[in-house]
């Protein structure tokens, strides 16, 4: 894997637009001024099931140590966590992220986070 600036940049900005794109869903199917935002996100997102066989991150780490590291070194491990105050990393401040000539305007209501975007279906 190519570690050069310009690569970290890119992958960087695929983070950051996705992290977007994942608060901009959840804002289209989740009151936005919720009493208690994380009871209304866990309903949202994914979890660990044993319907159909399907068994945790730590019983594959068991056979699988090697890709079982990777994974919980990558963004992969913590992207479907709910976008509470402590997990959010960036700073929603109300600025506005620039990327691929569109423009993105990241805010914080409580402890809501926001994503104004180009309507997709303007844009098509």
């Amino acid at each position: 894997m190519n570690a050069s600036p310009a690569n970290l940049a890119i992958r960087l900005r695929r983070l950051l637009l996705t992290s977007v794109a994942a608060l901009v869903c959840c804002s289209w199917t989740i009151k936005p001024r919720a009493a208690n935002v994380a009871t209304n996100l866990a309903a949202h997102l994914p979890a660990v099931s044993t319907e159909r066989g399907y068994v945790s991150s730590q019983q594959c780490a068991e056979c699988h140590t090697k890709e079982h590291a990777s994974w919980d070194r990558s963004y992969h491990r913590t992207m479907t966590q709910a976008a509470l105050p402590e997990n959010v990393l960036a700073p929603f401040d109300g600025s506005t992220v620039h990327s691929d000539g569109l423009a993105y305007r990241v805010f914080r209501e409580g402890d809501a986070f926001w994503a104004e975007m180009p309507d997709p279906d303007v844009m098509m």
